[in-house]
């Protein structure tokens, strides 16, 4: 069934779980609100959508290490707390239980990206878990206390502290994320048969290269663990300066499924944490991909599966 008149038309509405956006700490550098906000992603701009599950990510920059990268990370925490009260009626995090989404109100799940805001401490973790975090990128671009990031530029895998903090994790029920990490630290962390594995917001790198973007064997490797890929709409890592965006998500699609990977496919837009390409730029984009996929021929189930379904599995 083609989904070009289902999709074209108004007000249809269709699912979608997006695996990560830097709306909340855009929100506070900027000083602007989740609700209404001239970022890319705003409860406002998000429409027509029945079911919406969005992780929201805690960035913490490079730039911060030890003392300074923990507390960046509870002024960002404090921040998604604050918005989570004034928008009660919109938004309701998912901290426990059955992850159950409600028709017409946005549900939340918190993430960390970069887990340098730890300091090395923990304890640090448990913190964290009774925030409601659900899964933490290991690293940013660079080297911090778990391992090194893709665009560091150092071989080694994890450290000792990367090692208790993934087996703590598992037990805490908390996924690992691999986008960022670099191959060694990946290959590492995907040994860990206890560690629920994702990559949140990476591309294939055979589609177009990017030292950011996965090999196809780290792709094979997400698939045999039943992971998750969330496909990524920063510029830099769909096409060159003319990218437009629809066009290198299908073929993205297309490669993924070519490996084997229907059951892993997922979205990660990245909102507010990097430059997307025109077609892509704001969650209000989301419908326009659906039916633009549609079109150029994948199917309908595996469509519900790239944006909703199996992201759900997974948590």
């Amino acid at each position: 069934m083609r989904l070009t008149a289902q999709y074209d038309k108004a007000g249809v509405n269709m699912d979608y779980f997006d695996l990560h956006c830097d709306t909340i700490s855009a929100c506070h550098t900027k000083r602007q609100a989740l609700n209404s906000n001239t970022l890319h992603l705003s409860l406002d701009k998000a429409k027509g959508f029945t079911k919406w599950v969005q992780v929201f990510a805690l960035w913490i920059p490079d730039t911060f290490r030890g003392a300074a990268a923990q507390t960046h990370c509870e002024l960002l925490l404090h921040r998604f707390q604050r918005e989570l009260e004034q928008n009660e009626n919109r938004v309701k995090q998912w901290k426990n239980g059955l992850l159950s989404p409600q028709a017409g109100r946005c549900t939340a799940i918190l993430s960390l990206e970069n887990a340098s805001a730890l300091n090395g401490d923990i304890e640090y973790l448990y913190r964290l878990h009774g925030a409601g975090v659900k899964l933490i990128t290991l690293t940013w671009n660079g080297i911090n206390q778990v391992g090194c990031g893709a665009l560091s530029g150092e071989k080694s895998g994890l450290t000792p502290f990367g090692r208790t903090l993934l087996d703590e994790m598992a037990l805490l029920g908390i996924a690992a994320d691999v986008s960022h990490l670099n191959e060694a630290g990946f290959y590492e962390a995907a040994q860990r048969e206890n560690v629920s594995l994702l990559a949140s917001h990476s591309n294939a790198a055979a589609v177009w290269p990017h030292g950011r973007s996965l090999t196809d064997a780290q792709i094979r490797v997400l698939i045999a663990r039943q992971g998750l890929m969330g496909l990524c709409f920063c510029r830099g890592f769909l096409g060159g300066a003319d990218c437009a965006g629809r066009a290198e998500i299908h073929r993205q699609v297309e490669h993924v499924l070519a490996l084997g990977g229907e059951d892993i496919l997922a979205l990660g837009s990245d909102f507010d944490g990097a430059e997307i390409p025109p077609e892509l730029d704001g969650i209000g984009s989301v419908p326009a991909l659906y039916a633009d996929l549609g079109r150029r021929g994948i199917p309908q189930k595996i469509l519900q599966k790239l944006f909703y379904g199996n992201a759900m599995r997974f948590f």
